[in-house]
């Protein structure tokens, strides 16, 4: 599990207004299920599995005329941790955090590309020393348009441990990480985040680690260049004793919000459930 990767709420605030019933999903399994990942044509699914015992994989499902297929690995895991998959708008690229040989520092974001179609992939390429540090980088999520990307690290400096920084992509190169400010950062953890389907809004993790881990999904807003903690989401979401994350916004599923968390009712560690979002 990604916790592990490395070594090792102090507020509440209104919670969101989010309506419907938490839901398990076929995607989950004893281990650790964490950040679900669906292609925008709704055939494939991805999301990292997190296991004491060794280190985390990504796994995929293909929707199938009767259901959703086994989980399987992805053919581009490594020997190290992979984990925290996220599609790009067309479905062509998949950005993923790794600790695997040959980068900046401890976990650094990666870009690979795949054909929905034949289910191919190509080869793994790192996002430069712009966006990895050497710290941790993860959970990678881009735009739509392609051109910015929203990531958490503890190697580009900023207000506690991880905080959550925007990169901006020229001319086919992503530039020096803007971080979001101390109305989202703190010197607690912040991680974990995803753009709502509007692109004004985020959803991250904030919380600790350690001897007493507690980490809820919170919602921020951008106020021209600025951007705002709005508190806690409502406490059907944040469900679990210790931890709530992974969130994400399928373009494949408007109106449907996935995220992980260790609720006691799930079928492992960590879950991935979804609900209905306004």
């Amino acid at each position: 599990m990604r916790i592990a990767v490395s070594a090792v709420l102090a507020f509440y605030l209104a919670a969101a207004a989010v309506a419907g019933e938490r839901i398990a999903t076929p995607f989950s399994g004893p281990a650790d299920d964490v950040r679900l990942a669906l292609s925008p044509d709704g055939q494939w699914a991805l999301w990292g599995v997190g296991r004491s015992d060794r280190p985390s994989d990504i796994v995929f499902s293909r929707k199938t005329p009767s259901g959703w297929s086994a989980p399987a690995p992805v053919p581009f895991n490594s020997p190290r941790n992979d984990f925290d998959p996220a599609f790009s708008a067309d479905g062509h690229t998949v950005y993923f955090f790794s600790d695997r040989d040959g980068g900046y520092g401890k976990s650094d974001l990666y870009e690979i590309a795949f054909d929905p179609v034949s289910g191919k992939w190509g080869e793994a390429a790192n996002l430069g020393a712009n966006v990895n540090s050497s710290g941790d980088e993860w959970a990678p999520s881009v735009t739509k348009n392609g051109n910015v990307l929203l990531f958490s690290s503890d190697g580009h400096g900023g207000y506690g441990k991880h905080d959550l920084f925007l990169s901006r992509k020229a001319n086919g190169v992503w530039g020096v990480p803007e971080n979001l400010g101390p109305g989202i950062n703190s010197a607690d953890e912040e991680f974990d985040a995803a753009f709502t389907p509007d692109e004004r809004t985020i959803v991250f993790a904030k919380g600790t680690f350690g001897a007493v881990t507690k980490v809820r999904l919170h919602r921020g807003e951008r106020a021209g260049a600025r951007w705002q903690d709005k508190g806690e989401l409502s406490a059907e979401i944040n469900c679990g004793r210790h931890l709530n994350f992974g969130p994400s916004f399928p373009a494949s599923e408007p109106g449907t919000f996935y995220w992980s968390g260790d609720c006691g009712d799930g079928r492992g560690d960590h879950d991935i459930w979804h609900i209905t979002w306004p």
